[in-house]
């Protein structure tokens, strides 16, 4: 699904506007992780660009005109055909207007959280609406840059408070998901499609639904997860 943000300049509120049109929210995550990566690789004139919000951001044109990432191969050319930028109007109204529907979403920051449940007396990872557990999704290793979104290809660890057999999720032998105290390292891609809910749904003396078990799928068609 095409995800949009706003550009304005930094330095002048006249000019320099831009809408951006990526394929996808994950396209924009990508994108804003290859700016701060050539900050971080001394390309210095990248570092006027600031992530605002998910759907705005800032440039100063004078240092470094935000288009110009989709065609430096130090940036972002490998997503050349993934996204556009176009020009919104001047105060003057010489170039065209463009408005964009606020989105409503989840930033996806490293510490963010996601709600499954944990069984202590057996010690599995289930599904449950009514009681939630807290998990954070945590990056496996550090990244050299200020408050990093995670992206798709990002190895994270998922983390909860102390419990029986351990404070991170692992995976069985036969995919269910299990509390470990060693962490099983994940793709923060894989929220999107590589867990599912399995088996028959549990349920409560009055017959409603209780919660139903969570396992690894690794054909890449199970579930979406959304975090909070």
């Amino acid at each position: 699904m095409p995800f949009h943000a706003n550009v304005i300049s930094s330095t002048d509120h006249k000019a320099d506007r831009y809408l951006v049109t990526f394929a996808s929210r994950d396209v924009a995550d990508q994108w804003w992780r290859a700016i701060q990566k050539a900050v971080e690789d001394n390309v210095p004139q990248w570092n006027s660009v600031k992530r605002v919000t998910p759907q705005l951001y800032t440039h100063d044109p004078a240092l470094k005109n935000i288009i110009e990432s989709v065609v430096d191969p130090k940036v972002a050319l490998h997503l050349l055909d993934k996204m556009f930028f176009q020009q919104l109007s001047n105060l003057d109204w010489t170039t065209t207007s463009n408005n964009i529907a606020t989105q409503t979403i989840t930033d996806h920051r490293n510490d963010r959280t996601l709600y499954w449940y944990i069984n202590t007396d057996r010690n599995v990872v289930l599904s449950r609406d009514d009681i939630p557990t807290r998990f954070l999704i945590k990056l496996r290793d550090p990244l050299p840059y200020p408050d990093p979104i995670l992206i798709g290809s990002d190895e994270v660890v998922f983390q909860v408070p102390a419990a029986k057999g351990g404070n991170y999720v692992s995976t069985n032998t036969d995919s269910s998901l299990t509390l470990s105290e060693r962490p099983d390292v994940f793709k923060f891609g894989e929220l999107t499609d590589s867990f599912e809910r399995v088996g028959s749904v549990q349920t409560n003396d009055l017959g409603k639904p209780r919660y139903v078990h969570i396992k690894k799928n690794d054909a890449n068609n199970g579930e979406a997860w959304e975090l909070a």
